[in-house]
């Protein structure tokens, strides 16, 4: 619930929210619920990721991406995290990062590249970068400098 709430952008929010009203019909809800057997939809979920990296910047929904692919949110959702093995929003943070890497690597101030890889701020960025690189935007451009 508080991760929900946490979220940084629309397909995070999404996401869990869909996640997390799946989880509560299928534990409380009075008739039994089965959830359709997952298939192979390798192709759906590579042209989703191909659409996230196009449109890293400026963010996508859950429901965007589902409809992108003739998916339904919950099943999309499903699929994406058994072939890629994260949620989409995990894959779209990481594509922002390398994106962030990238534009750091090549003298960008942090600022703009927070804002050029579609983070609403530069903290919001420097949050995700520590997570996932493991150090600071900051100290990450005094390596490459070094």
């Amino acid at each position: 619930h508080r991760a929900m709430f946490d979220a940084t952008d629309v397909l995070e929010w999404e996401s869990r929210f869909s996640w997390i009203l799946t989880q509560l019909v299928k534990r409380y809800a009075d008739v039994s619920y089965t959830e359709q057997k997952l298939g192979r939809e390798k192709k759906a979920v590579e042209q989703a990721c191909r659409y996230i990296e196009e449109f890293y910047a400026k963010g996508v929904s859950l429901n965007e991406l589902a409809e992108h692919v003739a998916l339904s949110p919950y099943y999309f959702l499903r699929v994406f995290r058994e072939e890629i093995g994260m949620p989409p929003y995990t894959y779209l943070e990481s594509v922002r990062i390398r994106h962030a890497q990238r534009l750091i690597e090549n003298g960008k101030l942090l600022v703009d590249a927070a804002v050029e890889s579609g983070f609403s701020s530069q903290s919001q960025m420097t949050r995700h970068f520590k997570r996932i690189i493991g150090v600071t935007p900051g100290q990450y451009a005094q390596q490459i400098r070094a």
